[in-house]
């Protein structure tokens, strides 16, 4: 017996912003509420037959924040309904690029996230774009944004995917601005693995073994020096700590044994795929 199915769902392949780098096939689609009971229909009926206890969902798009908020409140008391009905505990996990929060999402992020969002930023930021603006444009919004946020006490967690850039500054600057700068203390590191279509952005997200190695040994020497055992999560390094001294850890879904058994992605119109990544 399965203890968890983990989905990503994209109700939306629509999104707000143009990054350089995005793997996404963004079009204008967006589920219906019957379309969205269909599909959790079928999950559940699946989960029943592979006698799976939990269901984990993870919104994502698109960019679920240009959904409105009353869509997904008539959203989550319908899956929360149909998960009851079966006794399956089901729960959410929200991933949103920030650009499009007001304080009218507060509501639902802590009725149905648990009051914690997750969004992502690189630092220094180059491909992260507005449709009508540059970096600096989406990196003040988004700056303005998750500073409103913890504010209304909303939990960020933020995963920085590393750039050339970041090598050139340095894994300690790369520190100082999350966790000094913004003041946060959940971060995610990831390494660059553009999917979908070669362009100029992802040609340009080539980064060298070797410096990668030493980035993120300089990385974990100042997580060592300035964060650890205070609050401060990097990973996966704190989860590959974790895993050598034999403790509960939580590797990157890439890592996972076989990936393709705990996820699947179903977007906007239908499609389902292994991950939405690619």
């Amino acid at each position: 017996m399965r203890n968890n199915l983990s989905v990503i769902l994209l109700p939306t392949n629509y999104c707000n912003v143009n990054c350089e780098y995005c793997f996404e096939d963004k079009t204008k689609d967006r589920m219906s509420l019957e379309q969205l009971e269909a599909v959790i229909t079928k999950l559940l009926d699946f989960m029943q037959l592979d006698n799976i206890r939990s269901l984990m969902i993870h919104w994502q798009g698109g960019e679920i924040m240009t959904i409105p908020v009353g869509w997904l409140k008539t959203a989550y008391e319908l899956i929360s309904d149909l998960g009851a009905k079966r006794g399956i505990p089901i729960e959410h996990g929200l991933q949103t690029n920030m650009i499009g929060y007001t304080p009218k999402w507060n509501g639902i992020i802590d009725k149905m996230f648990g009051n914690h969002v997750g969004t992502s930023m690189d630092y220094p930021n180059l491909y992260r774009k507005m449709f009508r603006g540059g970096p600096d444009d989406y990196t003040r919004i988004w700056n303005r944004n998750i500073t409103e946020a913890r504010k209304a006490g909303i939990g960020v967690g933020v995963i920085a995917v590393i750039n050339p850039g970041s090598i050139q500054l340095g894994a300690r600057a790369f520190y100082s601005y999350f966790i000094d700068e913004l003041g946060l203390n959940d971060l995610q590191v990831n390494t660059p693995f553009p999917g979908g279509e070669e362009t100029d952005a992802k040609s340009d997200l080539t980064i060298e073994n070797d410096d990668l190695a030493t980035f993120f040994n300089e990385l974990t020497d100042v997580w060592i020096e300035r964060g650890y055992g205070r609050g401060v999560e990097i990973g996966p390094i704190d989860q590959i700590i974790n895993r050598l001294a034999g403790r509960d850890s939580m590797l990157p879904c890439i890592w996972q044994p076989n990936c393709v058994d705990e996820f699947l992605a179903i977007d906007a119109r239908g499609f389902v795929a292994q991950c939405d990544f690619g």
